[in-house]
């Protein structure tokens, strides 16, 4: 190859690496309604930080993790009703909106994702169960308050449940936990 051609040919690998990567994210980001991360993105991004919590802390010697990891596992109460009374657009709506006072309401290093329809987790990284649970009480009070357009006197709520990695340190078991604890939530204000 001459060194014109070579040049044609390395800007040309360059900007389908760019393309490459744009499109990985893509694939990690919920890119139809919120914009945050998806599933994928929230278990690709905790994987590496349980792993790196565990190579740092060994329970059976007495030592602590040095970053504490919470999930919390949320679900958007009576989520259902509102695409069946107003419409998909009203649930949209809802869907945006939490999402985005979400990550509004927590730090910038902690990671807010859609599980899906309208389950959302957060990963609070370097926090205390009790923190996390405050943070999440304080979500919720602001959501509960929250009139939407379609009704502004629609008030809903939202059930979640937290687990820590110093508990399951193993991350399908931390998710599941957290799910279990949100369902049990959600149970009790069912009753």
């Amino acid at each position: 190859m001459k060194a014109p051609e070579l040049e044609t040919a390395l800007r040309r690998i360059e900007e389908l690496e760019a393309e490459v990567e744009k499109l990985g994210k893509l694939v990690d980001r919920d890119t139809l309604i919120t914009a945050i991360l998806n599933r994928r993105g929230v278990e690709g991004r905790l994987a590496p930080m349980l792993e790196e919590a565990s190579l740092v802390s060994d329970k059976r010697l007495g030592v602590p993790p040095t970053q504490r990891i919470c999930v919390a596992y949320c679900d958007i109460d009576r989520f259902k009703e509102v695409n069946d009374f107003y419409g998909h657009p009203s649930g949209d709506e809802v869907l945006l909106y939490f999402a985005s006072m979400m990550k509004r309401r927590v730090r910038k290093t902690d990671l807010v994702g859609r599980f899906g329809g309208d389950e959302f987790v957060v990963v609070f990284l370097n926090s205390a169960p009790r923190e996390a649970e405050n943070k999440m009480t304080e979500i919720a009070e602001e959501f509960a308050g929250h009139g939407f357009s379609f009704d502004e006197e629609a008030r809903l709520s939202v059930s979640f449940g937290i687990a820590c990695a110093q508990e399951f340190n193993e991350m399908s078991t931390l998710i599941a936990a957290a799910e279990l604890r949100m369902r049990n939530a959600k149970g009790s204000k069912a009753r």
